[in-house]
This record gives structure tokens, sequence and C-alpha cells, in this order.
């Protein structure tokens, strides 16, 4: 449990800026919530950051004396990159080969009694709640936009135009440009959106997040949830029907648009072939894909109830 305070005073988000010419740890500067808000998220850059800890409670190891030779003070980093709005690689299929998206994570002043207490699920929470506190981390940010009728008139007058146009080259049109109703297309987006949280909160209940989007987006109603008892009664059980509603109507979604993760109390899936080129298309069709921003895409994700 990491209040504000400590995460004020004893972590911090560092980076070099957009499409740094040159990455030396000891130069990063503060990224601030300016900096992430105007940050262009889904074009492919790798944006390299780094997280810093220097307090061992806020990984729950014991305190530790101030030591006159700063190379054995307790501090630990992990360098990486944010990546179409991840500061982690998903645990993607074989065909994702470009995403490089990997975690350099260095320990210092560590020791021989800590080990057996590091434990780096912990510290990857850790992280996500410095990106909430930093930097008002957004994580339900998606490619896409929200359905309407509008830009589902967009995708099918994109994907309609397509078929035409492709249908006399040997195109399999039905496999590259299918046509997928308003239902359908409603269940492919809440299909991407599912496994995105499935994705990261692979052993937490991600429904429950999914549902309460101030969970992953307000680091104060993040603590207050999840470490305090100031959530009203009232606003738990509203939140537990929101989940309810959500988990059934994900329960429906059709095996055309997600093939459902086998084996008791498992979540998740696989997209479709249906699915993927059905978001592809409704990016196309409503001009959000100038930057292959469907490679945010995650085709497969498992978790555990």
């Amino acid at each position: 449990m990491v209040d504000s305070t400590t995460l004020r005073n004893s972590t911090s988000v560092g980076w070099w800026g957009y499409q740094p010419k040159e990455i030396s740890i000891g130069t990063e500067r503060p990224m601030t919530k300016a900096d992430y808000l105007n940050l262009p998220k889904f074009t492919g850059e790798y944006t390299p950051i780094l997280f810093t800890i220097t307090d061992p409670i806020v990984l729950l190891l014991a305190p530790k004396e101030i030591q006159k030779d700063n190379f054995l003070n307790f501090k630990v980093t992990v360098s990486t990159y944010l990546h179409h709005n991840r500061f982690w690689k998903p645990a993607q299929d074989i065909q994702d080969r470009d995403n490089k998206n990997f975690m350099n994570i260095s320990f210092q002043g560590i020791e021989h009694n800590d080990i057996p207490k590091i434990k780096l699920e912990y510290l990857e929470l850790v992280m996500f709640e410095m990106m909430m506190y930093h930097l008002d981390y957004d994580f339900t940010e998606y490619p896409h936009k929200n359905f309407s009728d509008e830009r589902y008139s967009r995708y099918l007058t994109y994907v309609e135009e397509a078929r035409e146009e492709l249908g006399s080259q040997g195109v399999e049109l039905d496999l590259f440009l299918p046509v997928a109703s308003k239902s359908e297309l409603k269940q492919v987006l809440l299909a991407v959106e599912y496994l995105h949280f499935i994705d990261y909160f692979r052993y937490q209940n991600a429904t429950t997040l999914m549902a309460t989007k101030q969970l992953v987006g307000d680091f104060n109603y993040w603590y207050k949830w999840n470490y305090t008892n100031s959530i009203s009664e009232a606003s738990r059980e509203k939140e537990a029907k929101k989940k309810k509603v959500l988990q059934t109507t994900i329960s429906r979604i059709s095996e055309k648009v997600l093939h459902r993760a086998g084996g008791k109390g498992t979540v998740g899936g696989n997209l479709t072939q249906f699915a993927i080129f059905t978001y592809k298309n409704y990016l196309q069709g409503n001009k959000e894909n100038n930057f292959n921003q469907d490679d945010w895409l995650i085709f497969q994700a498992r978790g555990i109830q």
C-alpha cells in the first residue's frame, strides 16, 4: 500500500522527451502530467521512460540507513518505453515480432535478506500506481472511438467501397473486408477492450476495473477503493451491479468475435479473424489508422477469475 505522500517523496517517472536523440541514465527529467497529456500515444513510437523508487518501504521492505557511499543506498529503477499507451509488452502471439517493449530492472542497495521479499508482481502494481499519480495515466485511452451510428456508417462505407474496388482482384473479401452488423461491431470493440484489461490485470479481477473506469484513471479513487473503507457501501454495491452487467454482456460475445479461454476459472480468449479485420477496418473507415494504430490490438490474453 503506497499513499500519495510516499509516491510524491520517494518515486518518480522520468523521460528524455519525445523522440530523444540520446538516452543516458541520470540525464532524464521528470515527466509531467502535461507531458503525458500532449504525448502522441498511437504513432507507433517507443518513448523511453524511467521509473525510480528510492524508499524500500514502497516495495514492502524494511527501512535502511543512508550510506555515505551513494552507490550503497537503496534505489530501484525500471527502464522501459511508452508504446501505444502501454509501458509493458503484451503477451501476444508469435506474429507480434515488432513489439520490443521489454523492461530493464535495476536493484541498488539490496541486502541478502531482501531478496525473498521482493515481489515483481508488486513492483508492477507500484509502477501502475506511479503512472496514475505522477502522470494521470489513462489506461482506457484507446486508438478507437466509442461506437456511434455515424462511425458505423463511415465504417460501412469504407468496407463497401473497398469490397467493390478489390472484388475483381482476387482478394478474399469475406476474410479481409467482412461486413459486421452494428451489434457485431459493438461486440468487437468490447472484446478488444476486454483483452486489453485481461492482458495487464491477469491475476486480478479485470472486469471490476473495467466496469469502474475511475479505478484505472484516478489514483485517489483507486487508493480509497483498494486501501481504505472510505467508499460507501452504496457505491460499492452500485459498482458491483455494473460489473455484473458487464460480465453478462461479455459472456454474450459471439464465438464469431471471441474464442474464449478454456478451463474453469479462466478468463480471456482469442480474437477471431473476423474481429481482427473488423477492428482494423473500423479504424480505417474512421481515419484513425494513419499510423498503423491497429498495432495496439491484443490478439489473445489469458487470466484467472
